[in-house]
């Protein structure tokens, strides 16, 4: 009465089973808030570390500052119109 390969079969099903299951959940041990709170502080880090460089960067004539205005320039086309500009 040997069940041959069926238990293996069933061992391996559980197995994939167990992991679907945990696949979605984070493992951090976090509730939902705190993940939101640490994040949160994580990202305000990042915006302070921008805008230092940002400030510590020369800035330039107005228009680069400028330039986002433009977006349907490629940048061939943004550096030919500058030089006619400048």
């Amino acid at each position: 009465m040997t069940r041959g390969n069926q238990r293996e079969l069933a061992r391996q099903k559980n197995a994939k089973k167990s992991t679907d299951q945990t696949k979605g959940r984070r493992t951090d041990g976090l509730s939902a808030a705190a993940r939101k709170q640490r994040d949160a502080e994580i990202m305000q880090q990042k915006q302070q570390a921008a805008a230092k460089e940002g400030q510590s960067a020369p800035k330039e004539s107005g228009l680069w500052r400028n330039s986002a205005l433009y977006p349907a320039f490629g940048m061939k086309r943004l550096c030919s119109w500058l030089l006619q500009h400048l």
